[in-house]
């Protein structure tokens, strides 16, 4: 692996803030309620899942982790700032959301198929995580 186990944990944290402020972005835009509201509990979701994820990193790894994440580790379960434009449907946030949570759930067990146990065990359950937040988008219809 060529990421150490450390530098996976701050990833995966920073991913998880990027992702509450993506959700956020989402929840400001001219969209039903409905949906809104979904994107502010998963924002706040996402919030819960960095701190959690970065006490439990550092039980695993120790509490030596790296300051930063790796360049464009935000984008996992991001989009890209230009698909957050005013006039973006509420179809289109929710299947651009769902996509991303798609994405993190690949993310993490690409990580876990490289890391020992217990460290692939966390992040198989990241990636469980993720895939639980992709059913829930999936299940909101307009």
């Amino acid at each position: 692996m060529s990421v150490t186990l450390q530098q996976a944990v701050r990833n995966a944290v920073e991913s998880e803030r990027a992702s509450a402020k993506f959700y956020r972005a989402l929840a400001a835009l001219d969209l039903p309620a409905e949906v809104r509201v979904f994107f502010e509990e998963m924002a706040v979701q996402e919030d819960h899942h960095a701190a959690a994820i970065q006490k439990e990193g550092q039980r695993l790894v120790g509490d030596d982790l790296p300051k930063d994440a790796d360049a464009n580790v935000g984008a996992v379960e991001t989009a890209p700032d230009w698909l957050v434009v005013e006039t973006i449907s509420a179809a289109q946030a929710l299947q651009i959301a769902l996509e991303n949570e798609q994405k993190a759930s690949l993310y993490y067990d690409a990580i876990a198929d490289h890391c020992p146990e217990p460290e692939a065990r966390f992040f198989r359950m990241l990636s469980e995580t993720e895939e639980e937040h992709a059913r829930k988008l999936d299940r909101l219809t307009l």
